[in-house]
């Protein structure tokens, strides 16, 4: 009798189906989050929505025709070691929860492959804080997207991204950093269309030299350090420009300071034979920092360019020229 009630159990539990993603998506975990372990390819009809905080183990096996939706109420979930396949729309990984861990995903091929947005609920979700490392995104329209008042602080650790319509979309209220990142193949490499986008790019790389203006379009005030990114992009006046030599830019919003509207630009180098460059939209030119010896002792000087009787005008002795202007005494 012992058997035959061990071996009816073990039929039972042999039969038994496994819970779905869905499932496992929208239970309430027991302890702090739900785990998902795929052991083969999932071909969805439709988005999977998320509603509750979930760990997706992919194994490496790939998820087709529908995305993921990860709602407010998923905040802190982790996605890795996933494929996602599309067909030319739709959303590989659709984020409205904060705090979202992503790590080893190959997205390819979808209308946008992956957004963090707050701007799609009612109310606002909140998409910051986000930490995405070793994603490959690719042949998509929009490969990843931030969109939204609450879609800042995230952290892009090594994220490589070929042939998309554009690469990288920060619509982002004030923000991102992105470390390490690769951009190549064709399409625009990087947007950013906030007024007040304070995003961060460290290290980060675009294949090809030079880079094409089209390759860009920045808006706001980001920080550029290192890599060739750095090298061949300058700020005029708000227009992003190719430049000869590497720099790092660093932008300060001026215009809440009473009486003082406009935004000002620091330029590290200033150029070829400049420290630095310091500019302000409504003086219609900018200050150049040389250095300079005379006799035993070495100066820093600076001179302004930007119109009136003197093409350049100093703040002490005569100087050796910057770039395009003439040596002027005082």
């Amino acid at each position: 009798m012992k058997k035959l009630l061990l071996v009816l159990v073990v039929l039972a539990t042999c039969g038994a189906q496994s819970p779905t993603l869905a499932t496992i998506c929208n239970t309430a975990p027991i302890s702090w989050q739900n785990h998902y372990v795929m052991t083969e390819d999932l071909v969805l009809t439709a988005p999977v929505s998320c509603s509750q905080p979930v760990i997706i183990e992919g194994n490496g096996y790939t998820i087709v025709g529908g995305g993921l939706h990860l709602l407010p109420g998923a905040a802190w979930s982790t996605v890795r070691d996933v494929r996602f396949d599309g067909a030319g729309t739709g959303i590989a990984l659709d984020i409205e929860a904060h705090g979202v861990r992503l790590q080893n995903l190959w997205v390819d091929d979808w209308g946008i492959g992956i957004r963090a947005s707050s701007n799609e609920g009612a109310p606002a979700a909140n998409a910051n804080a986000q930490f995405w490392q070793a994603l490959w995104v690719v042949n998509n329209d929009t490969g990843i997207k931030f969109d939204g008042i609450d879609a800042n602080a995230g952290l892009l650790l090594g994220v490589q991204t070929r042939n998309n319509t554009t690469h990288i979309l920060d619509s982002g209220f004030l923000g991102n950093t992105h470390v390490g990142g690769t951009m190549d193949g064709t399409g625009v490499k990087l947007k950013t269309d906030s007024a007040a986008d304070y995003s961060t790019f460290i290290g980060s790389y675009i294949e090809g030299d030079p880079i094409a203006l089209t390759d860009l379009s920045l808006a706001g005030y980001p920080l550029i350090v290192g890599g060739s990114l750095s090298k061949w992009t300058a700020l005029w006046y708000g227009k992003w420009t190719v430049s000869p030599f590497g720099y790092s830019k660093l932008g300060f919003r001026a215009n809440r300071i009473v009486g003082m509207p406009g935004d000002i630009s620091v330029q590290l180098p200033g150029g070829p034979d400049s420290a630095m460059r310091i500019s302000h939209l409504l003086e219609g030119g900018f200050w150049m920092a040389h250095k300079w010896i005379s006799g035993w002792k070495s100066w820093l000087e600076t001179s302004y360019a930007g119109g009136g009787t003197y093409s350049s005008k100093t703040t002490g002795l005569t100087h050796a020229a910057g770039p395009g202007h003439t040596v002027v005494s005082p």
